[in-house]
């Protein structure tokens, strides 16, 4: 994720939490933390915990609901593909639904291949396009 993502997830959190101060130090430190999560995932979940906590997040806090709306995003991605007919292509019903759970195992477990990755990041960023995301909103 870029600084500029980070600092628009930051921004909700100190608007949102009036006492949430955010300087440079707290910026500098808190995206050595962050820096690897992707934008959108780091959204969902600022998002996601100012829904459900009246209280500022702490790093910790905020990186448990990174890796909680990650798998939901992923999960989510996962659906789009098969109700697109990612899955289905050249076999059956029953092996396209096999192979669904397949790679939602590889999910769970974080074992995922590298061409699943690949064509899920595809899937996603098509969704995002498809539904003017791309931008916070």
């Amino acid at each position: 994720m870029t600084q500029l993502e980070f600092t628009k997830g930051m921004t909700i959190l100190s608007v949102t939490y009036p006492k949430f101060e955010v300087d440079q130090t707290t910026m500098e430190v808190w995206y050595s933390f962050f820096e690897d999560i992707r934008a959108d995932v780091f959204i969902a979940a600022v998002k996601s915990y100012v829904r459900n906590s009246k209280f500022a997040p702490t790093v910790n806090e905020l990186l448990s609901h990174c890796e909680e709306s990650k798998v939901i995003i992923l999960n989510d991605t996962l659906k789009l593909m098969y109700q697109q007919g990612y899955f289905h292509q050249g076999v059956d019903d029953n092996q396209a639904h096999r192979n669904y759970e397949k790679a939602n195992q590889w999910i769970q477990y974080g074992t995922e291949p590298d061409w699943l990755k690949d064509d899920m990041r595809s899937y996603r960023r098509a969704q995002l396009n498809q539904q003017g995301q791309l931008k916070l909103t």
